[in-house]
Protein backbone atom coordinates (compact mmCIF):
# COMPACT_ATOMS: atom_id res chain seq x y z
CA UNK A 1 0.00 0.00 0.00
CA UNK A 2 1.34 3.40 -0.90
CA UNK A 3 0.62 6.72 0.76
CA UNK A 4 0.28 9.18 -2.09
CA UNK A 5 0.17 12.02 0.45
CA UNK A 6 3.93 11.60 0.76
CA UNK A 7 4.47 11.66 -3.00
CA UNK A 8 6.65 14.31 -4.60
CA UNK A 9 6.32 15.50 -8.19
CA UNK A 10 9.29 14.35 -10.24
CA UNK A 11 8.69 16.84 -13.06
CA UNK A 12 9.01 20.61 -12.80
CA UNK A 13 6.58 23.15 -14.27
CA UNK A 14 8.20 22.85 -17.71
CA UNK A 15 7.94 19.05 -17.81
CA UNK A 16 11.62 18.38 -17.13
CA UNK A 17 12.87 15.95 -14.52
CA UNK A 18 13.73 17.60 -11.23
CA UNK A 19 17.34 17.24 -10.11
CA UNK A 20 17.73 14.83 -7.18
CA UNK A 21 18.00 16.25 -3.69
CA UNK A 22 21.32 15.83 -1.91
CA UNK A 23 19.59 14.04 0.96
CA UNK A 24 16.06 12.71 1.27
CA UNK A 25 14.79 11.55 4.65
CA UNK A 26 13.60 7.98 5.09
CA UNK A 27 9.88 7.51 5.72
CA UNK A 28 8.07 4.24 5.91
CA UNK A 29 9.01 0.66 6.70
CA UNK A 30 12.63 -0.19 6.02
CA UNK A 31 11.85 -3.82 5.15
CA UNK A 32 9.75 -2.64 2.22
CA UNK A 33 11.86 0.28 1.07
CA UNK A 34 14.14 0.48 -1.93
CA UNK A 35 17.90 0.77 -1.65
CA UNK A 36 17.71 4.44 -2.66
CA UNK A 37 15.40 5.18 0.27
CA UNK A 38 17.60 3.31 2.73
CA UNK A 39 20.76 5.20 1.82
CA UNK A 40 19.07 8.60 1.73
CA UNK A 41 18.89 9.17 -2.01
CA UNK A 42 15.97 10.87 -3.67
CA UNK A 43 13.44 8.32 -4.92
CA UNK A 44 11.98 8.00 -8.38
CA UNK A 45 9.66 5.82 -10.40
CA UNK A 46 11.97 2.82 -10.22
CA UNK A 47 11.59 2.81 -6.44
CA UNK A 48 7.84 2.31 -6.87
CA UNK A 49 8.63 -0.78 -8.94
CA UNK A 50 10.86 -2.12 -6.16
CA UNK A 51 8.03 -1.67 -3.67
CA UNK A 52 5.62 -3.43 -6.00
CA UNK A 53 8.07 -6.33 -6.41
CA UNK A 54 8.40 -6.70 -2.63
CA UNK A 55 4.60 -6.86 -2.34
CA UNK A 56 4.35 -9.34 -5.20
CA UNK A 57 6.96 -11.54 -3.52
CA UNK A 58 4.87 -11.58 -0.33
CA UNK A 59 1.67 -12.44 -2.18
CA UNK A 60 3.29 -15.29 -4.09
CA UNK A 61 5.52 -16.76 -1.39
CA UNK A 62 3.65 -16.12 1.86
CA UNK A 63 2.12 -19.36 3.09
CA UNK A 64 1.13 -18.06 6.51
CA UNK A 65 -1.05 -15.24 7.78
CA UNK A 66 2.02 -13.26 8.75
CA UNK A 67 4.19 -11.51 6.13
CA UNK A 68 7.76 -12.77 5.76
CA UNK A 69 9.31 -9.54 6.99
CA UNK A 70 7.95 -10.21 10.50
CA UNK A 71 8.80 -13.92 10.65
CA UNK A 72 12.26 -13.17 12.08
CA UNK A 73 10.57 -11.76 15.20
CA UNK A 74 8.52 -14.89 16.01
CA UNK A 75 10.89 -16.02 18.77
CA UNK A 76 11.66 -12.54 20.13
CA UNK A 77 10.29 -12.43 23.71
CA UNK A 78 10.17 -8.62 23.92
CA UNK A 79 7.91 -8.21 20.89
CA UNK A 80 4.30 -9.20 21.24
Amino acid sequence: MYDMGMARAYLDEEGNHRPPRSHAGMRGTEEWSSLNAEIGRDQGRVDDLWGWLYCLNEWVNCRSQKPQVWSAYDKEPNIR
